[in-house]
C-alpha cells in the first residue's frame, strides 16, 4: 500500500516458544486471533446482545480486557462485516460508546451512560463529547487505536491506550455500550474496572537460536527508500539488528537490485545474491539463486535457493508478493490464486523448479489485506476462486493440509500491526496488519 509507513515484520523459520502460568493476568495480544480471551487467567469481562434478534447484523457480545497500557476490546458480530473499510457487501454501522469516567452525568448521556467517546469504525472517526452534547471530531490515532483483522470477519479486537500525550483517557472506572447503528442492536452496558494485576509483554530476543535457524525478513521499503540517501542508514542499521539470511523487499520500483545488494552487504557484509521480480519486488539471498518464476505480473515472484547441501536436506523455495492495494479485491483473489497454482505445480513436479518432496518454502511480503479475507483463506487453504483460469484447488502444505500464518508480534508490544497511516486525522486508517508471512 502507498503512502504509508511499513512497519518491520520479521521471522525466523524454526520456533522456541515457553510458557508460565502466574496468579497475574496475561496480556490479551492483539493479533486478530481470539484464544487469550477464553483464557482463564485473564481478566475479561463480559456482556451480551442486549435487544434480541434484529433484522440485519446482530451482535453477539462485546468484552474488555487491559494491562499497564492499554484497554482491550473484543467484539463478535453473527455475521463478517469490514469494520473499518469500504467493502458494503454487508451493510454495517458499527460504532463504540465509552463514558470514560464511568459517570451517568458527565460526557453525552445516552443508553445508559455518560459518553465521552463515540468511536466509528466505518467513518473511522471518533467524536469527543467534552460537555453535554458538544463534541470536537479527532482520530483514531488520538485514542492509540489498533485495530485486527483488516479484512471481512465477524470477530474484532483493539486496543485503546490509557495515556495519550500525556492525557489520561480512560479512568481507573469506565463502561461501554456496542450499538449497530444499522440494525438497531445494542449490547448491555458493560462496566469495567482497570486491573492492576497482569504480566508485562515477555520481550522477543532477536538472536538466532543457532547458526541451523534461517532467517527470513519482509520488508516494504516505501517507495524506493533504498534510494533515499536520508533514509538508507536506517535500513542498514535494522538489517544488522535482525540478521537475515534471506530478505524479501517490497516497493522496489526503480531500486536496481544492485542497489539492493549493496545496502544488505554493506550492513551485514559477506556474499549476496539479489534478483529484481519485475518493478514491484526484491529477493535478496546469502545463499545462491538457481531459478526464478514470474508467479503473477510482476506482483509475485519466485526463487529457488541453493541451501548448503552439508547443512540441509533440500534447498528452499522463497516467494515474495507484492498485492494490489486498496478496494482491488478481484485482482488480489488472482494474484492469491496464481501463487496456489504455482505452488501445487512445483509440488506436484509440474514446474520448473524441481524440488525433492518436503522442500521448505515460504510465501512473503506486502499482502496489503483488505476488504474480503477471501485471499486469505485461498493462501492458507489452497481454495482458488478463479479455477477456470488458475486450475483446481489443492492443499498446499505437504503433510495435506493447510499453510501457516506466522503472524509474528512486535519484540515489545502486545500487537501483531504492521502498518500505519502518515495522515492520523479523522477518517484515517487505523494500524492493521498488512505484512505476511506464510510457509
Amino acid at each position: 500500500m502507498n503512502l504509508q509507513y511499513k512497519v518491520l515484520v520479521y521471522a525466523v523459520v524454526g520456533f522456541i516458544f515457553s510458557t508460565s502460568i502466574s496468579a497475574q493476568s496475561t496480556p490479551i495480544v492483539i493479533d486478530g486471533e481470539y484464544e487469550d480471551w477464553s483464557n482463564t487467567s485473564n481478566q475479561v469481562v463480559q456482556v451480551y446482545d442486549g435487544t434480541g434478534e434484529v433484522s440485519g447484523v446482530d451482535i453477539e457480545y462485546l468484552e474488555a480486557s487491559n494491562d499497564a497500557d492499554a484497554l482491550f476490546v473484543h467484539l463478535v458480530l453473527d455475521e463478517k462485516i469490514d469494520l473499518t473499510g469500504d467493502d458494503f457487501s454487508t451493510p454495517s454501522d458499527v460504532k463504540l460508546y465509552i463514558d470514560a469516567d464511568n459517570n451517568p452525568n458527565t460526557g453525552f448521556s445516552t443508553n445508559g451512560i455518560g459518553m465521552e467517546y463515540l468511536i466509528d469504525f466505518q467513518e473511522r472517526e471518533v467524536r469527543y463529547y467534552y460537555a453535554g452534547n458538544n463534541y470536537d471530531f479527532i482520530s483514531l490515532y488520538e485514542l492509540g487505536m489498533i485495530v485486527l483483522p483488516t479484512v471481512t470477519s465477524n470477530e474484532f479486537e483493539l486496543s485503546l491506550q490509557r495515556v495519550f500525550n500525556g492525557q489520561i483517557l480512560f479512568e481507573n472506572e469506565i463502561s461501554m455500550v456496542l450499538v449497530e447503528s444499522s440494525s438497531g442492536d445494542k449490547t448491555d452496558v458493560l462496566n469495567y474496572s482497570f486491573s492492576g494485576s497482569f504480566e508485562d509483554v515477555t520481550p522477543i530476543n532477536l538472536d538466532a537460536p543457532s547458526a541451523k535457524h534461517i532467517r527470513v525478513l519482509t520488508y516494504n521499503t516505501l517507495f524506493d527508500g533504498l534510494l533515499d540517501n536520508s533514509r538508507v542508514n536506517s535500513f542498514k542499521r535494522i538489517l544488522s539488528s535482525v540478521q537475515p539470511d534471506i530478505i524479501h523487499f517490497n516497493e522496489v520500483y526503480d531500486t536496481p537490485a544492485l542497489t539492493a545488494k549493496n545496502v544488505v552487504t554493506q550492513a551485514l557484509g559477506g556474499t549476496w545474491y539479489a534478483y529484481k521480480h519485475g518493478g514491484e519486488n526484491i529477493t535478496v539471498s546469502k545463499y545462491e539463486i538457481l531459478e526464478t518464476f514470474n508467479v503473477y505480473d510482476n506482483r509475485v515472484g519466485a526463487c529457488l535457493l541453493d541451501l548448503p547441501d552439508d547443512e540441509f536436506e533440500t534447498d528452499i523455495v522463497a516467494v515474495v508478493g507484492h498485492l494490489s492495494c486498496c478496494d482491488n479485491d478481484s485482482n488480489r483473489q488472482k494474484q492469491s490464486d496464481a501463487f496456489i497454482e504455482f505452488w501445487l505445480k512445483v509440488k506436484n513436479g509440474e514446474s520448473s523448479f524441481e524440488v525433492e518432496e518436503n522442500t521448505p518454502m515460504f510465501f512473503s511480503g506486502d499482502m496489503n489485506f483488505v476488504g474480503l479475507d477471501r485471499q486469505l483463506e485461498t493462501i492458507l487453504e489452497g481454495d482458488i476462486f478463479y479455477n477456470n483460469i488458475y486450475g483446481p484447488d489443492g492443499a498446499p502444505d505437504w503433510d495435506g493440509g493447510d499453510l501457516m500464518d506466522l503472524n509474528p508480534r512486535h519484540t515489545h508490544l502486545a500487537s501483531t500491526h504492521t502498518w500505519r497511516d502518515l495522515t492520523t486525522g479523522p477518517g484515517s486508517y487505523p494500524p492493521g496488519r498488512l505484512d505476511f508471512m506464510f510457509f
